[in-house]
């Protein structure tokens, strides 16, 4: 019991009081192209079809599976 006390307090006693100070952090590099703003989406119909499978078996707790593929 007493060398494992005389451990913890060797280790706080020789433990930093602060962190290791950090370099400041270097401000990002500025881009040389021009950035192209991204299209507005738009509403459109879907061309193809959307399968989905529904397995409503377990209705008795309420539980739904759907899968789409």
């Amino acid at each position: 019991m007493r060398s494992v006390a005389l451990q913890i307090a060797l280790c706080a006693a020789l433990s930093p009081l602060a962190p290791p100070s950090r370099p400041p952090p270097k401000p990002p590099a500025k881009c040389d192209r021009a950035i192209t703003p991204i299209a507005a989406p738009k509403d459109r119909a879907y061309a193809g079809e959307i399968q989905l499978k529904v397995d409503a078996s377990d209705t008795s707790r309420r539980v739904v599976r759907v899968h789409e593929p």
